[in-house]
């Protein structure tokens, strides 16, 4: 079932920052919505089409129950703001996600995952089509 933008509309096309995210996608589908379509892909704000790498699925979908795969919705986004870079959503199901990927302990404060610049180039490597960043002001 996608999702809305919970909460991002201001940072969409007409908003603050709207030509930084103009990529960002109109909905987000669970992990287990895009491993059942032929082309794994979500339709974006731009009117172009945010496709999924299936190996980066399949990877998830390995470390992931059938539950946890209903739950997570993709792409995971990042959020960019004041020189930082956390996830601020699913944090308990993603933190788990990103410390086996990582190889290390995920911080989370103030119940978002911040994510160390060590960190992000490696999760960018590992997961460049199941996350995305999004600006925030």
């Amino acid at each position: 079932m996608p999702t809305d933008d919970r909460g991002l509309t201001g940072l969409l096309p007409g908003g603050d920052l709207g030509s930084f995210n103009a990529w960002l996608p109109r909905e987000r589908r669970t992990l287990a919505q895009l491993l059942a379509q032929a082309h794994p892909a979500v339709l974006c704000h731009d009117a172009g089409t945010h496709a999924f790498r299936r190996s980066e699925l399949g990877r998830l979908a390995g470390l992931l129950g059938e539950a946890e795969r209903e739950r997570l919705m993709l792409p995971i986004m990042l959020e960019v703001r004041a020189g930082t870079v956390a996830v601020g959503e699913q944090v308990e199901l993603v933190s788990g996600l990103l410390t086996h990927l990582l190889g290390m302990t995920c911080h989370v404060r103030g119940g978002r995952i911040v994510i160390a610049r060590a960190q992000l180039g490696v999760l960018r490597r590992l997961l460049p089509t199941t996350t995305q960043y999004v600006f925030i002001p």
